[in-house]
């Protein structure tokens, strides 16, 4: 049997709302993707909010990949089961949910004219995309073709209609958030709209209006949501819900979705009420720093020194006393190189939300897949704690220095293979997914480890600092490196 309405109104029946109530809920938000990090989080929020009474109103999904228009949602009643398991202030969570946001899913292709039909509804004054990475680019689309390519085309057309249909006045303003996983995301499509802007030709009053009544947000998602679980994962799964559902998801507990907005956008967004992971702020940058440095320059630290220890995923690093004393180390020194001024009691709680996270044994995390791209993570994300813990204490933290070493014995290739290049760690052969991975190898052939480590701690990690600052590092890595290399 698979999922369906009266799933939903047995589970939700003594909750604070009539299920029957949140399943007939006006439309209030449109939403350009049905991907798994969609319905995990953004998704997540509003069902949460429904069911709380702060909200009372529903997504409709606009499918832009594929061919069928979202037969697979109509066939459940457009529910979805959300499982939820891993650790949140150190304590297991295992949790199933079944989630009423969605109202319906229509495709691009297939329903573009009801699609613009919902542009002159003025309740729908929400919306959210993830169209991946490679949505938020230019491209020399046609507005006005039915529909458009592009997403940021598709999205113009829309705000098009919407002024075509409602004029310039407060019931057709809209809030854009796009979750794409770019710096600046909402500035950024901002930007590509107009330069589509340009190239077509678009009444003045438009833009005027949408410079007065359309906000873009940047924003910041984060939430491990894997892809669809295994058959045999999800037939278990089944058996004990006890329907079928092929549209299942499997998160960690964890919830972040920071979004940069005045004091009137979050009446706007009033979901957010809810949920304390939404974040609405007029800056975002302290929850982009702690992301970048607490959870993905930890990984990054990490990951050389998991390998070289013979560990193979995060969870079972975990496991490891040895490694669990190391990661716990390595997050207080972040803590403390971190430039950017938050309070502690932030970072601390940040940093154990970190720890929670890699012990979860539902995500299957494996170091060698986060080594992708290695060199270039390393110096964005780790060289500048390096540096600003040595500009404070004068020296560098042992935990670092390790992980840095570290990336050296996983970086410096062994072997030429297939065109491509190979490391090898115990008894692992990886192949490296790193740009520099040529000229690393071709530093080795002509110089040796020791003097490829000097060159680029010297002229690639710490170009342009002082020579003592240089000299240290490199005597200090070094060490570890022949140390490492010897045990």
């Amino acid at each position: 049997m698979l999922l369906e309405k009266k799933h939903f109104i047995e589970k939700y029946s003594d909750g604070k709302t009539s299920p029957q109530e949140i399943l007939e809920y006006p439309e209030r938000i449109l939403q350009f993707g049905t991907g798994v990090l969609l319905r995990g989080l953004p998704d997540f929020f509003v069902d949460h909010a429904n069911k709380a009474g702060d909200f009372k109103g529903r997504i409709v999904v606009v499918k832009t990949t594929g061919s069928n228009a979202g037969t697979d949602f109509e066939q459940q009643d457009h529910l979805y089961t959300h499982i939820i398991k891993g650790y949140a202030d150190g304590k297991a969570v295992n949790e199933s949910i079944i989630n009423a946001s969605i109202s319906q899913v229509l495709h691009a292709k297939a329903d573009w004219e009801t699609v613009l039909e919902k542009a002159g509804i003025p309740e729908i004054n929400i919306l959210i995309s993830n169209t991946t990475e490679q949505g938020l680019v230019y491209t020399d689309d046609d507005i006005t073709a039915q529909p458009p390519q592009s997403f940021p085309g598709k999205l113009l057309a829309y705000l098009m209609k919407r002024f075509e249909l409602l004029g310039d006045v407060l019931q057709s303003e809209m809030v854009i958030i796009p979750t794409e996983l770019l710096e600046y995301n909402g500035d950024l499509l901002k930007s590509i709209l107009k330069k589509h802007i340009e190239k077509n030709v678009v009444d003045q009053s438009f833009i005027d209006w949408m410079e007065k009544r359309v906000v873009f947000c940047n924003s910041l998602v984060d939430r491990i949501v894997p892809g669809k679980p295994d058959p045999d994962v999800l037939r278990a799964y089944w058996q004990e819900l006890g329907y079928e559902d092929e549209l299942l998801i499997v998160s960690e507990p964890y919830n972040l979705w920071a979004i940069e907005g005045t004091p009137e956008i979050k009446e706007i967004l009033s979901f957010a009420k809810a949920n304390d992971g939404i974040k609405i702020t007029d800056n975002i940058a302290v929850f982009k720093e702690l992301k970048l440095r607490l959870l993905n320059a930890a990984h990054t630290f990490s990951a050389g020194v998991a390998l070289t220890h013979g560990l193979e995923t995060v969870t079972d690093s975990m496991q490891d006393a040895e490694f669990e004393g190391f990661i716990s180390q390595l997050t207080k020194d972040i803590r403390a190189s971190i430039a950017l001024q938050i309070d502690e009691d932030v970072k601390e709680k940040f940093a154990a939300d970190v720890l929670d996270r890699f012990r979860n044994p539902n995500i299957r995390h494996y170091w060698k897949s986060i080594i992708f791209s290695f060199t270039e993570k390393f110096k964005i994300r780790c060289i500048p704690l390096m540096k600003e813990h040595y500009r404070k204490f004068g020296r560098f933290p042992e935990t670092m220095v390790k992980g840095l070493a570290a990336y050296f014995m996983v970086s410096i290739p062994a072997m030429q293979s297939d065109g491509g290049f190979l490391t090898e760690v115990g008894n692992l052969k990886i192949k490296l997914n790193d740009p520099f991975s040529e000229k690393i190898y071709n530093s080795k052939i002509s110089n040796g480890d020791i003097e490829t480590i000097n060159e680029y701690i010297a002229h690639y990690f710490l170009e342009n600092e002082d020579q003592e600052m240089i000299k240290e590092l490199q005597n200090v890595c070094v060490d570890y490196y022949q140390q490492t290399s010897k045990a």
